[in-house]
């Protein structure tokens, strides 16, 4: 293991998830519970090229949003000289999305 790669295995394993519940009334009143993971992330432990652009083709979304493939751009782009970034993440119960077509998830 090289230098690199220990300063990022470091890193790695000082790396702090938050996770918490979370709650959140809608304006009918009723309550959703939910959790909400967060940490920060060095950039360079990722590796992207534009090649993941074409991997989304199939989806039936793909050239119809602004903020996804094709039109999105690329991480460097869109982070420019960022070193970490903040990765946030929302788990919902899938009853909550019931009365959704699976396929429109």
């Amino acid at each position: 293991m090289n230098d690199r790669q220990r300063g990022r295995e470091d890193a790695r394993r000082k790396a702090q998830l938050c996770i918490e519940v979370m709650e959140y009334t809608d304006e009918t009143g009723m309550t959703f519970f939910y959790e909400r993971y967060a940490t920060e992330l060095m950039f360079s432990d990722f590796v992207q090229d534009n090649n993941y652009k074409t991997e989304y083709e199939s989806c039936h979304k793909y050239g119809k949003n602004l903020a996804c493939p094709p039109f999105s751009p690329t991480c460097e782009d869109y982070l420019g000289k960022v070193e970490k970034a903040r990765a946030i993440c929302i788990r919902l119960p899938q009853e909550y999305f019931s009365h959704i077509a699976r396929e429109d998830r």
